[in-house]
């Protein structure tokens, strides 16, 4: 390991935490003042003394009851660490195994599974839905027959980013009703012209792998891609987490009593858009892969793919301090710019949690940030808002 790594280490989990705020300013940051400071676990030896410091002082400072982070660097998992608990009622730690939901993450866990298909031959690309799936349909059918797959996985669809509601209100419990809900939603624009992210590009992706393995998105996912992985534990389901030893508390903020538990949503209806739950360990493995060869599970040049800006955003101004800055989106991953180097990341939020995982590949670096409060709930993530 190398102490040159530190600083690159550092400045990424500073860009997680600030661009992860910058996505979402619905919600106003309370005064950390009438936030209750969570109990940080103790820390062991420190092998990233800065990093625990950084991160257990925004703890304390955005009032985040729990946390988990991993390192990666060369092949190699530096460091995995839990901070805080998992619920502000039981004060039980967070470890390095703690399960947090990972939301709109699993995105690239769906395009992954979708590029082994591509790599086994089973799938292309840029080959209509409707070869796999003859049903499929748009609210355009001609839209609908130009499709591709491509296209879902780069959300350039032509679906506009509505109706979430239908899922987050739990009127959709499956990824049939999903697609079928997407038939009725009318286009933005016409298959491969605009990016617009949507939730239900994911949704029908999940349903295309159904329909070409056989096996349900939750089976595939635990055969083909995380067992492979090394990662036995993830869950997909909110009923699932429960039953797992160690798992952390989405938590909402009371004005009086602080941050407190709060109850699970469902992403039972877009799964494979947002249902996965993870551990810092877990994530681990999952940077490592993202920085790898893509063996054991695709082709180098079909991660490379994967990694490549599929949609160019319009100029954006940098966040922050730290010159971070968002510039389009390829297969599962948002793509960026970053003291000159380029950075996929992705973020997940749903209430009561968030997630960041960011990686370089030029420089083989990654990390993963995994929390269980909110944006916008005086959490860690809210930081920009701020400066």
């Amino acid at each position: 390991m190398r102490c040159s790594c530190r600083p690159i280490l550092a400045l990424l989990i500073l860009a997680s935490v600030l661009a992860g705020c910058n996505l979402s300013t619905q919600e106003s940051a309370p005064d950390p003042q009438t936030a209750t400071v969570p109990t940080a676990t103790p820390v062991p030896v420190a092998v990233f003394p800065d990093i625990d410091t950084f991160l257990i002082d925004l703890m304390a400072l955005y009032d985040i009851p729990g946390a988990g982070i991993a390192l990666v660097q060369n092949g190699e998992v530096l460091y995995t660490q839990g901070y805080g608990v998992c619920s502000t009622a039981t004060a039980a730690p967070v470890t390095p195994d703690t399960q947090f939901a990972i939301g709109s993450v699993t995105k690239s866990f769906t395009a992954l599974e979708m590029l082994r298909l591509v790599d086994q031959g089973r799938v292309a690309l840029d080959a209509p839905v409707i070869t796999y799936w003859p049903d499929f349909t748009l609210s355009d059918p001609t839209a609908a027959q130009q499709v591709t797959v491509r296209h879902l996985l780069a959300q350039t669809s032509g679906l506009s980013g509505a109706g979430d509601g239908a899922w987050y209100s739990g009127q959709i419990t499956t990824l049939r009703q999903a697609v079928d809900y997407a038939a009725t939603l009318p286009l933005a624009d016409a298959p491969g012209r605009s990016h617009i992210y949507d939730n239900y590009n994911y949704a029908i992706a999940g349903y295309l792998i159904e329909q070409v393995t056989g096996q349900t998105w939750p089976d595939v996912m635990r055969d083909q891609i995380l067992a492979p992985l090394g990662i036995s534990a993830a869950t997909f389901d909110i009923q699932a987490v429960q039953q797992t030893p160690d798992y952390a508390l989405p938590h909402s903020l009371d004005i009086r009593a602080g941050m407190q538990p709060a109850p699970f949503v469902s992403l039972a209806g877009i799964a494979s858009a947002g249902a996965i739950n993870a551990s810092a360990r877990d994530m681990a493995q999952y940077v490592r892969f993202q920085l790898g060869n893509g063996q054991p599970l695709i082709a180098s040049a079909l991660l490379d793919e994967m990694h490549t800006r599929q949609a160019a955003y319009g100029p954006m101004p940098p966040v922050g301090p730290t010159g971070f800055q968002t510039n389009g989106y390829a297969l599962g991953w948002f793509t960026a710019g970053f003291n000159g180097l380029t950075v996929l990341w992705h973020n997940g939020s749903i209430d009561g949690f968030y997630a960041m995982v960011m990686f370089i590949p030029s420089e083989n670096v990654g990390v993963a940030v995994l929390s269980n409060a909110g944006l916008g709930t005086g959490s860690l993530f809210t930081l920009a808002a701020s400066l």
